[in-house]
């Protein structure tokens, strides 16, 4: 029933399909994680606690624990995040929608 809404009165076991889908469609959003390359090592971000991540004259991914700057592009960064909730604000800024 993706898209269509549910129809009331709405019978216990289509309700129950539809919980049963938003909820597993939501964990599986929950354990999202990127691998980022940090200068000479990697590190396993998980995308729920990305803030914001900006492009000055290098990114830094702003986290809910603290800062990490990485080598990358913010063009190459929106590629790989396209299917997220990674908004472009503007030429510097991608902001996660999650925390906005």
């Amino acid at each position: 029933m993706r898209g269509a809404g549910l129809l009331k009165p709405v019978p216990h076991f289509t309700f129950s399909q539809e919980l049963a889908r938003s909820i597993a469609q939501t964990r599986r959003h929950e354990n999202k994680s990127i691998i980022m390359e940090t200068g000479t090592k990697q590190m396993r971000l998980a995308l729920r606690d990305i803030l914001y991540i900006e492009s000055i004259r290098h990114i830094i991914i702003h986290t809910a624990s603290g800062k990490v700057s990485i080598t990358s592009t913010l063009e190459a960064l929106e590629e790989q995040l396209a299917s997220q909730d990674l908004f472009r604000f503007n030429s510097c800024y991608l902001v996660n929608m999650q925390h906005a």
